[in-house]
């Protein structure tokens, strides 16, 4: 499962005792989000990571609803990495801004 990006150590554990399974790969869940955001017209439009998955807001009735922390934030990155989107911290660094851009 991990060969295939299906699972993955918690790189958190001090040993290799816990992991992750991932329902759908991190860059599967990234490609979800992504469309959702050009769907949605939200381009250029600052989000938390807490709105994006809030199922009582904008994510009600996706299938990333209440989506793992870890595993948003590894699809997050994903997309970060791809120039799809520029993150922002607050000035006391307790939330950060996720800006979704066309590359």
């Amino acid at each position: 499962m991990i060969k295939q990006g299906l699972a993955e150590w918690d790189p958190a554990a001090e040993k290799k005792t816990k992991f992750y399974i991932f329902w759908k790969k991190p860059s599967e869940w990234a490609e979800i989000i992504y469309s959702f955001i050009i769907e949605r017209g939200l381009i250029n439009t600052i989000l938390t990571a807490y709105e994006l998955v809030d199922s009582s807001g904008l994510a009600f009735g996706t299938e990333f609803s209440e989506l793992d922390s870890y595993v948003l934030n590894k699809a997050i990155k994903l997309l970060k990495s791809q120039g799809k989107v520029t993150s922002f911290k607050s000035s006391d660094s307790s939330s950060i801004g996720i800006k979704f851009i066309i590359p």
